[in-house]
């Protein structure tokens, strides 16, 4: 009997903890910052309770208990507790069960089901400044993590001011000035705050805010003025600031778009700052060629951060400069010159052209030039070419027609002598050692020779070497004898 009731009562004690029933989890709030906290209260039916149990889902062995059923944990508290660093939003699971004492033992109920708790380490976002243009700036907030569009700037010390969501922001310094509601008179910043927020559970949350950047508004705009010196023929350019309050600002020079010259201000005797440099006319004259101008005007920014400029001065006309040449006239005077070169160069070294002659400042006078010179040297070789076949035909006509005289003047000959070649010459010769007795020497001689012209020159009519015959005749003339 004693026996029965022992294994009865053993088995009482057995099913007594199926009995006991599934407590409820419940989390307030479900999302939570790092600075805020968490009220976990794990609901129990039964009466008797002695401990509630709590532990991150997958962690069982990491059990925090409270006698009251409830937990209270902040935000860097849970995030230490479950061992997660969190660098974007995410949540973690708790689960909880509790214990009944019955009978001197203790009865443990059922886990109960998992509650999500999100916990925010929204960290302070990065904000930068920077140019984004004259006279304006880029605002960037940047959140510690990708895919955060959500972003807030507002002044200093105007909360309520917001601009957003975008998180880059761009103004110019008249907009800054506008929002901020100041209006500066000397180089003075505004600090702008930014922050983020995230999505959740239906509810936007703000993330740290950022620390102050300040940016600085130029928003005065210079005054240039310019003076000529007629003897020195130079200019003098002075770029006003009004400005207050002193600073190490620097002056930009202008000429159109192009800068020219930085100068470093100094304080007039009036107060305000300016920046002056002078220049030569010559100098000048060469920068307006290329700047395509004749404008001056100025700006200034700091030296410490020389990306941010002011508005430009009014311009001012150097009416002192000659005029930009049109681009229809620089045309007209570069082929001219082109071409009286090109020409000078044909004349004196036919086979040689200077690179000065043919070489302009633009594709198309170089092309211009190019043509210039093939067209140069096609009529130079043609030239040529005529040159030498009329001399050619000149030489050829000559020798024919002086072959031609010499022809006719043989001819002419020929027929005055007869067609004899010899010439009979009597000589008479008187031999004194004989009295009254005369004899006379007929000799054949060959033919002189004839001019063949007006120049003298001796033309030979005899077509052989022949002997020359000497033929004696004597003859007796009559004696008178005295009678």
């Amino acid at each position: 009997m004693a026996l029965f009731i022992l294994v009865s009562f053993h088995l009482i004690l057995q099913v007594q903890p199926q009995n006991v029933p599934q407590p409820e989890l419940s989390v307030s709030p479900s999302v939570l910052t790092v600075r805020g906290s968490v009220q976990l209260d794990c609901k129990t039916p039964s009466a008797g309770v002695s401990q509630c149990y709590f532990y991150p889902e997958g962690d069982e062995t990491n059990i925090k208990h409270s006698p009251s059923c409830q937990l209270s944990l902040t935000g860097s508290e849970l995030t230490r507790w479950t061992g997660h660093s969190y660098r974007s939003p995410q949540s973690v699971n708790i689960t909880c069960y509790y214990t009944v004492d019955e009978f001197r033992n203790q009865a443990e109920s059922p886990h109960s089901l998992p509650a999500a708790v999100t916990v925010l380490v929204l960290d302070a976002p990065q904000l930068s400044v920077s140019t984004s243009g004259r006279s304006s700036v880029q605002l960037n907030c940047t959140p510690p993590y990708a895919g955060l569009s959500q972003c807030y700037f507002y002044p200093e010390g105007h909360e309520s001011n917001l601009k957003f969501p975008s998180c880059q922001l761009s103004l110019t310094g008249a907009e800054l000035t506008t929002w901020a509601g100041r209006s500066y008179s000397s180089l003075q910043s505004t600090n702008v705050i930014c922050y983020y927020s995230v999505k959740i559970s239906d509810r936007w949350r703000p993330s740290t805010h950022s620390l102050p950047a300040p940016v600085i508004i130029l928003d005065k705009k210079p005054t240039i003025t310019v003076s000529y010196e007629d003897r020195r023929h130079e200019f003098r350019f002075v770029c006003e600031i009004s400005l207050s309050v002193g600073a190490d600002v620097g002056c930009d020079f202008y000429l159109g778009d192009e800068k020219i010259k930085w100068m470093m201000s100094q304080r007039t005797r009036s107060g305000s700052l300016a920046c002056s440099f002078i220049a030569h006319k010559n100098f000048l004259f060469s920068r307006m060629e290329s700047a395509k101008s004749r404008e001056v005007s100025c700006d200034y920014s700091l030296n410490s951060d020389q990306t941010v400029h002011s508005p430009l001065s009014d311009s001012h006309s150097l009416t002192q400069l000659p005029p930009l040449p049109t681009p229809k006239t620089t045309t007209q005077l570069t082929k001219l010159k082109s071409t009286t070169e090109a020409l000078d160069t044909v004349s004196t070294h036919p086979m040689e052209t200077t690179k000065d002659a043919l070489t302009t400042h633009s594709t198309q006078d170089d092309h211009i030039q190019k043509l210039s010179r093939r067209t140069f040297f096609i009529l130079l070789l043609l030239t040529t070419s005529v040159s030498v076949l009329l001399a050619g035909v000149m030489i050829v006509c000559l020798c024919r027609f002086i072959r031609k005289q010499r022809t006719a003047r043989s001819f002419k000959v020929n027929s005055n002598s007869g067609t004899k070649e010899d010439v009979t010459a009597m000589v008479s010769v008187e031999d004194k050692s004989v009295p009254n007795l005369n004899y006379s020497m007929i000799e054949s001689v060959p033919t002189p020779s004839q001019p063949s012209g007006p120049s003298g020159d001796t033309q030979d009519l005899s077509e052989g070497n022949q002997d020359v015959v000497y033929h004696f005749y004597c003859s007796i003339t009559d004696i008178v004898t005295d009678s």
